[in-house]
């Protein structure tokens, strides 16, 4: 088995790739700022919290507000991140191999895998909800019978088996997380569709999940912690700029606390998610080298 690719290499890497690709990359990664303007025109016509939990009726523009935020939230925030990680995947290994990028050929795939991303999605959750079966069902199931039969001792077995299935389950959590990690890259770079995405991707890790494990989680915690560093900045900044409209009333203020709290993570992500998909992607090819 091959030696895999250093963190400080994928790291290095990863930056080069992203500087090089600035233009392409953003091309992607901005349409989830559509999302955010969402967001925004929905903070706009939003009803005050106080004004929903009285129960009072909501204006047209209100009940406009709720509606496209809803949506902007639960339909076009989810369908925009999944087309952005299938696209990034595939500008990001098109500009690791050293080809040219055919952006508007690339969209257009992505949106052709979609559907079947989706099913991979679904399969790998299913998989990671199994560790929660498997961990906790036997102690909850326990737990209920000592209920039911008001047995003090079955009670006592039942904690102590909880206490057991939720470290079973963390481990489990953990060991599905990295065997499976790939397999949306595995669709979205080489197109192998639903339990073959899966295969693929546990194929890769066997008998590396550690170092899988370490390549994985610092070059994105390194990417992660830069972007904590980069809103807190902006919310600084914005939280000044807010502070200083002395004369605005507490409902201007609060909308305007709650467009800058969608506008400046969205920023974030569209600057950060490139990194992480890029250094993703530098990994899984050195995994099928």
């Amino acid at each position: 088995m091959p030696k895999l690719i250093s963190v400080g290499a994928i790291i290095d890497r990863t930056w080069e790739t992203y500087r090089a690709g600035f233009t392409d990359f953003m091309s992607v990664s901005g349409w989830l700022l559509v999302v955010a303007l969402l967001d925004v025109i929905s903070l706009v016509f939003y009803p005050l919290t106080s004004k929903l939990i009285a129960g009072a009726p909501l204006t047209g523009g209100e009940s406009f507000g709720v509606t496209l935020y809803w949506i902007s939230r639960f339909i076009a925030a989810p369908v925009a991140s999944l087309w952005v990680f299938l696209t990034l995947a595939k500008v990001a290994d098109a500009r690791i191999a050293g080809g040219r990028v055919a952006l508007k050929a690339t969209m257009r795939a992505s949106w052709k895998q979609f559907l079947p991303a989706v099913l991979v999605a679904l399969l790998v959750t299913l998989v990671l909800a199994a560790a929660f079966v498997i961990g906790l069902a036997p102690g909850a199931l326990l737990g209920a019978l000592a209920a039911a039969l008001n047995n003090g001792l079955l009670g006592a077995a039942s904690s102590l088996l909880l206490a057991v299935g939720i470290a079973v389950t963390g481990l489990l959590l953990a060991y599905g997380s990295i065997t499976y990690a790939f397999a949306g890259y595995a669709l979205a770079l080489d197109d192998k569709r639903g339990t073959s995405a899966l295969a693929t991707s546990r194929a890769m890790t066997r008998g590396r999940f550690w170092s899988v494990l370490w390549r994985i989680a610092v070059p994105n915690a390194a990417f992660i912690i830069l972007g904590l560093v980069a809103s807190l900045a902006f919310g600084v900044v914005g939280s000044v700029v807010i502070s200083a409209f002395t004369g605005l009333n507490l409902e201007v203020m609060f909308r305007l606390k709650s467009v800058l709290d969608s506008v400046f993570p969205a920023i974030v992500a569209v600057l950060l998610n490139p990194m992480i998909a890029i250094a993703n992607v530098i990994l899984y090819r050195a995994l099928k080298e």
